[in-house]
């Protein structure tokens, strides 16, 4: 129960921050603003990372099939005609960017290669989002440090009257 109230309590105080940040008439321009730019970003970092998933997985699919010896060599109906690997490797990467669930039907050999090729597109999912964190960070510490005022009333009113 303890780590649901810090949880509930850090998502809070970004929005406590800035509404003693601002004056009261600017406040609710502020606290949409807050909402606006965090929304904006999830919606930017989910099809940002996406993107860049999806482009990594065909590039590592093409890459791993583009020069498989092992083609299926029968079916049940009896031997399969000479397929032209290019158009397999192209048809086998449209599978399993249609739906993940087809590395699943592939030979034991080309399943891991086919899941090594999406663990590699996850990485490089994670390595951008790292670069972005640095320079995050490195921007961080550019911001303007502004004081929340911490202490009492009379406190605040004595500094005023001198």
């Amino acid at each position: 129960m303890h780590a649901s109230r810090r949880i509930i309590s850090n998502r809070g105080s970004r929005a406590v921050a800035l509404i003693s940040a601002v004056d009261s008439k600017s406040m609710p321009k502020a606290t949409a603003l807050l909402y606006t730019v965090r929304t904006l970003g999830v919606a930017l970092g989910v099809s940002t990372g996406g993107s860049i998933q999806i482009g990594a997985l065909t590039m590592n699919l093409k890459r791993a099939f583009a020069d498989h010896p092992d083609q299926p060599q029968a079916s049940l109906t009896g031997p399969m005609p000479a397929i032209n690997p290019h158009k397999l490797t192209v048809q086998i990467v449209r599978n399993i960017l249609h739906s993940k669930a087809a590395i699943n039907l592939l030979p034991p050999k080309q399943a891991r290669r086919a899941l090594e090729a999406y663990a590699g597109s996850i990485r490089a999912v994670w390595a951008f989002a790292g670069v972005v964190c640095v320079l995050t960070i490195l921007c961080a510490f550019g911001m303007q440090e502004k004081e929340v005022g911490g202490g009492k009333p009379a406190e605040v009113e004595q500094d005023r009257g001198e």
